[in-house]
Order: structure tokens, then C-alpha cells, then sequence
């Protein structure tokens, strides 16, 4: 699941789970809770997350959580578009305070568009973070080739499909996200946006259409907020729930509602708000 929470600030949440279908076989809970900060530079365009991602392996006891990297878009109204990496990324496994890894992706300069990218890598184990001298931790070098946009981007997964030039530079993958057939369309919940009519539109080049659609979603969503503003109603996410640590730091999780209710009763059996 991959929905959005809160949109003012707008948080994204992902989960991933691997199980055999016993709780205490679960082998791997990915989650992520992500806020995002975009800031345009006229020719470019920053794109910041601020948040954690987050790996726990119960069956060896071990929390793994690290943080993202700013990306930034260059060309991004004309020219050849490239994407770039840079910041500082901490892994860390909060049950272990003994071993850790930081990967700094180094900036590149403002002219040209780069043949490799820089990073450094640095770890340690069995030693304080600031030691880079011991035994079990040391520093090294990297170079890589960028992320063209259209290009080399998303060859990890396979080549790209036709005029992928023209279609933002995405792989197979991207393309087929937001794929609806009909047995699909009767297990989904109202609040899924692949069953937005102006993504729709959008998608296939009805532009006029997508912009009424747009308006009068946009409509609802401005009647909605109003009601409850009048009823002091506040909003509670269906599916995942506020939780804060001891430290202070806030996320969300999952209630494990989901899946139960997809199955019994069923989304289309459950009473919700016209969102579409």
C-alpha cells in the first residue's frame, strides 16, 4: 500500500510486508513515512524528503531505518534532462548502536551534464560512530553513471518501452501503475486514485475533460472539509494510525485493516463519501 495520509504537509506512507501467512513468520516489514519539500529553481526542481524508512527483520531482532537523499531534476523546461543525487544517507539499526553506515552523495557543478556521479562510503562496525580508523570501519570512494531521465533511468528493471522519450522516461513498470480492469475495479475502496475520472482522462489525452473533472473533485473536496468544519469533525485515516515515540518523533502505521476488510465484506459492501 502507498497512500497519501495527511495533504497539508502531504505525508506518503508505503508498506511492504513478507510473510508465509503466520504472524511470527513475517520475515520482512518495509514501511516508509515520507513528507515531501519541492522547491523550483527555474531551470531545475529539488525535491526533499524529510522522513524514515524503516526495515525490521523480527526474526533477528534488528530495526534498520535510514533517510533519503534530495533529488533534483535539471533541464527541466528544456534541454536534456538529468537527474542528480546529493546529501548525506545514515543507515542505522536502532536495536544495534554498534554498527552503522553513511553514504554522502557529493554534488555536481552547475555546468554540463555529468558522466559519473560521486559518492563516499563509510561504515563501522564495533566502534563508535566517529571512528573511521579501527578495525571494521573505513572510507572509500565510488563513481557511478547518472540518471538520465528517458535514458539509463529504470534499466535495472528492464529496457524501456517505446518512446519512453516521450513518455517522462518511464520504465514498463510506471506505466502500467495506474492499469484498471474490471475484476480489479470490484476489490478496490472508493478512496483508491485509480478511480480518479481526471487521472483518467489525463492518461489518455483528453485534457479539457481531465481539467472539469479536476474542478469538480476539487469542489467536493472543498464541500467536505467544510461540513466537518462545521460539525467539528475531525478526520480519521481508515487504514493506518498516528503513533509517537518516546523521543517525540511521529509517524504512521498500519492498523491491519486493509486486507481483512478487502476480503469480508468487501469495499463495494462498505458505505463511504462520493470522492470521484
Amino acid at each position: 500500500m502507498s497512500p497519501t495520509i495527511p495533504r497539508s504537509p502531504r505525508v506518503t506512507q508505503n508498506l511492504r510486508t513478507s510473510s508465509s501467512g503466520k504472524v511470527r513468520d513475517v520475515e520482512l516489514d518495509d514501511h516508509e513515512d515520507m513528507k515531501w519539500k519541492n522547491k523550483f529553481w527555474g531551470k531545475s526542481l529539488e525535491i526533499v524528503p524529510v522522513g524514515t524508512v524503516n526495515v525490521s527483520l523480527p526474526r533477528f531482532g534488528d530495526h534498520f531505518e535510514w533517510n533519503k537523499v534530495t533529488s533534483c531534476i535539471h533541464n527541466i523546461l528544456s534541454g536534456q534532462r538529468w537527474i542528480e543525487h546529493y546529501g548525506e544517507v545514515l543507515i542505522r539499526n536502532t536495536q544495534d548502536s554498534s554498527c552503522h553506515c553513511k553514504i554522502t552523495f557529493c554534488k555536481r557543478p552547475s555546468t554540463g551534464v555529468p558522466t559519473f556521479m560521486r559518492y563516499k562510503v563509510q561504515c563501522s562496525a564495533g566502534v563508535a560512530e566517529s571512528s573511521t580508523a579501527s578495525s571494521g570501519s573505513g572510507m572509500r570512494d565510488c563513481t557511478e553513471a547518472p540518471h538520465r531521465v528517458g535514458s539509463a533511468f529504470g534499466n535495472l528493471v528492464n529496457s524501456m518501452p517505446p518512446d519512453h522519450e516521450r513518455n517522462f522516461g518511464f520504465t514498463q513498470f510506471a506505466l502500467e501503475l495506474n492499469e484498471l480492469t474490471a475484476e480489479l475495479k470490484r476489490t478496490l475502496p472508493s478512496t483508491d486514485t485509480r478511480l480518479r475520472p481526471d487521472q483518467r482522462y489525463l492518461e489518455e489525452g483528453n485534457i479539457q475533460a481531465a481539467e472539469a473533472q479536476k474542478r469538480r473533485i476539487e469542489q467536493l473536496q472543498r464541500d467536505r472539509r467544510r461540513v466537518m468544519e462545521e460539525n467539528n469533525i475531525v478526520h480519521q485515516a481508515r487504514f493506518f494510525r498516528r503513533q509517537t515515540d518516546s523521543s517525540g518523533k511521529e509517524w504512521w502505521v498500519t492498523n491491519h485493516t486493509y486486507w481483512r476488510l478487502r476480503a469480508e465484506p468487501g469495499y463495494g459492501n462498505l458505505d463511504g463519501a462520493v470522492l470521484w
